[in-house]
């Protein structure tokens, strides 16, 4: 009887993974999210009060806050992350950087530096941005008030792959 409880458990524990990972980009499209760093195990969200150049700052936290929840928007441009407590819509910076690397900080309004190309690997999924072609990441060493920066960058590292967490109950 003991076998039979263990290899059930083991079965339905091996297909939530499963169902996990086969999730595709169109999926994003339904629902709510969160995005979690796959290297550091945080998941982003939009600063109430930090902010650059009068926008709010993306930054990562090993928490989950109503400032964590996402919606994927798609659009004859390509895809938004909009977050869902603020209403606003991540985007890709020209020029507030730091340490040379632009970040990531959100505004009301849809802009070309707004969209995302969302793909998808063996050891999760990438967010480029389309303006820079550049990745999303969240920084190693960077930090505003103790929480980690999304920062972007050319290259692709341990930093830039994220999961998805579908968001289907009221945590809060």
């Amino acid at each position: 009887m003991k076998i039979i409880a263990l290899l059930t458990a083991f079965s339905f524990y091996f297909f939530t993974l499963s169902f996990a990972s086969a999730m595709e980009v169109e999926d994003l499209l339904s629902g709510k999210f969160l995005i979690k760093n796959v290297k550091h195990n945080e998941y982003l969200y939009l600063a109430d009060s930090d902010r650059i150049s009068g926008d709010r700052i993306a930054q990562g936290s090993d928490g989950i806050f109503k400032k964590s929840i996402f919606i994927f928007e798609k659009d004859a441009e390509g895809y938004l992350i909009k977050n869902v407590k603020h209403n606003e819509y991540l985007y890709v910076t020209d020029s507030d950087r730091i340490d040379g690397d632009r970040i990531v900080e959100s505004r009301k309004d849809k802009m070309s530096k707004s969209y995302f190309t969302i793909l998808k690997d063996n050891k999760g999924y990438r967010i480029k941005n389309d303006k820079h072609s550049e990745y999303l990441l969240l920084s190693d060493k960077n930090r505003i008030s103790g929480d980690r920066v999304v920062k972007s960058w050319g290259k692709i590292d341990d930093n830039s792959f994220f999961s998805f967490v579908v968001y289907d109950k009221d945590w809060f």
